[in-house]
């Protein structure tokens, strides 16, 4: 309810530059769908968004450029599709190179991350 709240308040002082962290994240369909809305308003009256957020689609719908932050450096910037591309192309490089490392330790299972954890049949 804090992040609703502190997202309401800040679209709603005409700031110049709004930094939004997975703000539509916390909210129901609802809320969301106003967020959206609020954005693209701002995007109309060229308000600044620093937009942070896993939710492909959003970043695609409501940025007009996107950065990729890997290791907290730029790995890349342009288009949103084009750097949502390359974000998918690298989580899926990730993932094939942790199943290639457990292969033959777990086998049918629907893990998902990044590998830094994992349980063996030893460890169990």
């Amino acid at each position: 309810m804090y992040v609703r709240l502190a997202f309401a308040t800040a679209i709603h002082v005409e700031p110049e530059i709004l930094v939004v962290d997975e703000a539509l994240a916390v909210g129901d369909a609802v809320f969301a769908n106003r967020c959206i809305h609020k954005f693209e308003e701002l995007r109309r009256r060229n308000v600044t968004v620093l937009f942070v957020s896993h939710d492909l689609g959003l970043v695609k719908r409501l940025s007009d450029r996107a950065i990729f932050m890997l290791e907290g450096r730029i790995a890349a910037q342009g288009a949103p599709s084009d750097i949502v591309n390359r974000y998918v192309g690298h989580v899926l490089e990730r993932e094939k190179a942790a199943t290639q490392a457990t292969a033959g330790e777990l086998s049918g299972t629907f893990r998902h991350g990044d590998g830094v954890s994992r349980f063996s049949k030893r460890n169990c």
